[in-house]
């Protein structure tokens, strides 16, 4: 019988605070993964996450490259966040996202049903932190002026809203509203894909450097200001917002749920 694949993961909390992490995010996805016989999880003094062996492949999961130590030796490396990377003799591949908590995210969809058109209560809805100045850069209150519940929470306040709570909100409206996090990704754009929510995207947003790609039209809408919104939503129809829900699920599903994000992510790994 061939032995399960072996992932590499951390030990926290990590000496160095560079490369500590709160394992809320892609390593409680590979958890799931481990948990459903995909893999098996090693724990290492390595400060990288490795598929198969340390120095084979790195699974980068941070949302800037600070943390990519100068000189890594690697086969190939996959990365989740960053959308202008450095170039290591081309070993780099664009790969999948997650969300925040995927665990949580996994267990609600399963759990609740799929709330149509006419069934969600908010068009528009975006709720969200500013943690820090890349996140301000990026996270103006003028966007509030077109979108039903916006939620804005300063660095030193806390989350208003359980992770259920949040979900359960995401679920009940419409479109989404996508702003930067401290890396050109966000976990939102997942979180709204999983629940079927479309994607309203503004510029800062990466959805080009995906494995496979969110499609304008298809999963998002583009919004360069918020003057763009009540002109989108009013030229959506009913039957056009159903097909981009069913779709964004769709993407989600083969990208970023547990199953799917572990086949893409091998999939990757075995073309090139």
């Amino acid at each position: 019988m061939k032995a399960p694949l072996t992932i590499y993961l951390p030990k926290q909390p990590y000496p160095n605070p560079l490369y500590r992490h709160t394992n809320d995010t892609f390593r409680e996805l590979i958890k799931l993964w481990a948990e459903a016989g995909l893999c098996q999880i090693v724990e290492t003094d390595n400060p990288h996450i490795w598929w198969n062996e340390i120095g084979d492949v790195l699974l980068y999961d941070r949302p800037t490259l600070e943390q990519l130590q100068r000189g890594l030796k690697f086969r190939l490396v996959l990365l989740g966040n960053p959308s202008k990377p450095i170039r290591v003799n081309d070993k780099f591949a664009y790969w999948i996202f997650w969300a925040r908590r995927p665990r949580i995210l996994e267990e609600f969809r399963l759990t609740h049903h799929y709330l149509d058109y006419s069934c969600r209560q908010y068009n528009t809805i975006f709720i969200g932190k500013i943690e820090n100045q890349i996140q301000a850069r990026y996270r103006s209150l003028d966007w509030a002026k077109h979108i039903d519940l916006f939620e804005m929470a300063k660095p030193n306040q806390p989350y208003k809203y359980d992770q259920i709570t949040y979900l359960k909100l995401l679920a009940t409206s419409r479109f989404g509203l996508c702003l930067r996090g401290y890396g050109p990704k966000c976990n939102r754009e997942i979180e709204l894909l999983a629940l079927g929510t479309v994607l309203l995207v503004t510029p800062e947003v990466d959805t080009e450097n995906y494995y496979r790609l969110l499609i304008e039209g298809t999963h998002y809408f583009k919004v360069n200001q918020s003057a763009d919104i009540p002109t989108i939503l009013a030229n959506c129809s009913i039957e056009k917002w159903t097909e981009m829900s069913h779709a964004c699920q769709k993407w989600y599903l083969e990208n970023a749920s547990p199953e799917g994000s572990f086949k893409t992510t091998s999939e990757i790994i075995n073309n090139i």
